[in-house]
C-alpha cells in the first residue's frame, strides 16, 4: 500500500510517465551527484490538439497523445525522464546522445492509430531545449533549469510548425524584458501611457487623406518603447485585448472631439489581435464602445491579420461576418505576408485589403517584373471582388505611379507622412490635400 501510494504521488495514471513533483526530484538528485552536465532539458508541448479533436473526436484524441507519449517514453532509459506537466504539456530529461532520436519524434511523427480510429495521425510539439551538459558548471537548481527550458518552449509555440528552440543568452535576455513589460503594463495602462498615433491613408485619385491607421506608441519613463518590443510580448497573454480596446476609445474619443468641433471626420483603423478570436463577446464589446461616445460605426474599420490556422479562420469568420452586420468595416492588414491564402479574401467579407510592402516591387530587384505582375494581378482581383485596395508602405514617386498604373485607390506611408500625434492629424484634417 505504501508503495502504491508513493506511486501515485509521482505518477500520471493516465499517460503512464512521471509527474511535475518526480521530475524536480529527478533533477534535484542528478544535481546533487554532479552528473547533470551529462543531460538536456525539454520542455514541449502538443500541437495542433484541436484540429485532431474536430477530425477524430475528444475521447480518441486523448488516446492518441497517449499513444504518442508512449512513443516518446520507449526511447528513454531508466537514467533518463518523462513527465506530464499538465494537460498537453510535458518535459523530458535525456542523456546528450539521445537527442536525436527524440527530435526526430518531437517534430512529427505518424502514429499508429489502426485500434482506434480509420484515420491517420501525425503528431508533433513545439519544444524548448537547454543543453546543460554544454553549459559551465555553475551551481543550478531545478527551478532555474525549468524555467531556462520553459523559456525556449514559448518561443517555440509561436510559430505555427513543430519547432525546437534552444535556450540562449539572447533569449534569457529577452524574457528578462518581457518580465518587466508584463510587470509594467497594468499600471501604465492605467496612467494612460499609451498613445494613438495616425497614420494617414491618401486617395490616390486627388490626393486628400481618405482615412487614418491607429498606432500605439508607449512611452514608459520618458523612453519610447518600440511597438517591435512590446506588442509581440503583450499578444503572449490576454493583455493585447486590454491595449486594443484601450486603443478603441480613445479613438471614438477622437472622433467625438472632432465631430463636436466641426473637423470633418475619416474613417480609422484599430488593429485587433486574433487573441480576441477566442472572446464570444468581442463584437458587442466593440459595439458598446464605440456607441458610448455616439460614433457612427462606419467611422470604424477593424484590422486582423492574416491565418491559416484552420480552427481560427473558423472563429475569424463569425468576427468578421459579425462586425460587417453591425455596419463596422473590416481590413485584413499585411496581405502578402508569409503564405496568403486566397481563401481568406474569398470565404470572409472584407471591405478592405492591406498590401504588405513586400509586395511591392523593389527597385533594382532580380525579380522586379514577377513582382510587378504578381502585385498588378494582386490588385485586379481584389478589385474584382469588390475590396478597396490600401498599399503600405509606400516610399517613393516610383512606388506612387506603380500604384497609379495598377488602379489601386489608397496608399499609406512614408512618402505622404509618419505616423503623427494627434494634434497634427486634426491640423491634416483641416487642410487634407497633399500636393504631389
Amino acid at each position: 500500500m505504501i508503495e502504491l501510494s508513493k506511486r501515485l504521488a509521482f505518477y500520471d495514471p493516465e499517460f503512464k510517465v512521471y509527474n511535475l513533483k518526480f521530475f524536480h526530484r529527478f533533477l534535484a538528485s542528478l544535481i546533487k551527484d554532479g552528473s547533470i552536465y551529462e543531460y538536456y532539458t525539454l520542455n514541449f508541448n502538443l500541437k495542433q490538439l484541436n484540429m485532431i479533436n474536430s477530425r477524430i473526436g475528444r475521447n480518441n484524441c486523448t488516446k492518441v497523445m497517449i499513444r504518442y507519449i508512449e512513443l516518446i517514453n520507449s526511447k528513454l532509459t531508466e537514467k533518463e525522464a518523462l513527465c506530464r506537466l499538465g494537460g498537453d504539456n510535458f518535459a523530458a530529461v535525456i542523456k546528450a546522445e539521445h537527442f536525436p532520436d527524440i527530435s526526430e519524434l518531437l517534430l512529427g511523427t505518424n502514429v499508429d492509430t489502426s485500434d482506434i480510429c480509420e484515420e491517420s495521425v501525425r503528431m508533433s510539439a513545439s519544444a524548448g531545449l537547454y543543453k546543460i551538459s554544454e553549459q559551465p558548471r555553475t551551481a543550478l537548481t531545478s527551478g532555474e533549469i525549468m524555467d531556462r527550458t520553459h523559456i525556449a518552449m514559448q518561443k517555440a509555440k509561436l510559430s505555427a510548425k513543430a519547432q525546437i528552440v534552444e535556450f540562449d543568452q539572447e533569449l534569457f535576455e529577452m524574457q528578462k524584458r518581457a518580465s518587466a513589460i508584463n510587470s509594467a503594463f497594468d499600471d501604465a495602462l492605467a496612467k494612460e501611457e499609451f498613445l494613438v498615433v495616425y497614420q494617414p491613408k491618401v486617395s490616390l485619385m486627388n490626393y486628400t487623406i481618405s482615412g487614418a491607421e491607429a498606432l500605439c506608441r508607449w512611452i514608459h519613463d520618458n523612453q519610447v518603447v518600440s511597438p517591435g518590443l512590446f506588442i509581440p510580448i503583450l499578444e503572449q497573454s490576454n493583455d493585447i485585448c486590454k491595449l486594443d480596446f484601450y486603443m478603441l476609445r480613445k479613438v471614438c474619443s477622437d472622433l467625438r472631439r472632432w465631430i463636436d468641433n466641426d473637423i470633418p471626420p475619416v474613417r480609422i483603423s484599430v488593429n485587433l489581435s486574433r487573441m480576441h478570436l477566442k472572446n464570444p463577446m468581442l463584437v458587442s464589446q466593440i459595439c458598446s464602445i464605440v456607441d458610448e461616445f455616439s460614433i457612427p460605426h462606419d467611422l470604424i474599420e477593424l484590422e486582423l491579420t492574416e491565418t491559416i490556422n484552420p480552427v481560427e479562420f473558423k472563429e475569424l469568420q463569425k468576427a468578421i461576418n459579425g462586425l460587417r452586420n453591425n455596419g463596422f468595416a473590416t481590413s485584413v492588414d499585411d496581405f502578402g505576408t508569409g503564405y496568403s491564402s486566397l481563401n481568406l479574401i474569398k470565404e470572409i467579407p472584407w471591405n478592405v485589403l492591406k498590401l504588405d510592402k513586400s509586395l511591392l516591387p523593389a527597385c533594382g530587384s532580380e525579380n522586379v517584373w514577377q513582382d510587378r505582375i504578381l502585385f498588378k494581378y494582386t490588385v485586379a482581383m481584389a478589385k474584382e471582388m469588390g475590396l478597396e485596395c490600401v498599399a503600405e508602405g509606400v516610399e517613393t514617386m516610383e512606388q506612387l505611379q506603380l500604384l497609379s498604373e495598377n488602379n489601386c485607390e489608397m496608399a499609406q506611408g512614408f512618402f505622404f507622412d509618419k505616423p503623427m500625434n494627434v494634434g497634427d492629424f486634426e491640423d491634416k484634417l483641416k487642410d487634407r490635400v497633399y500636393t504631389i
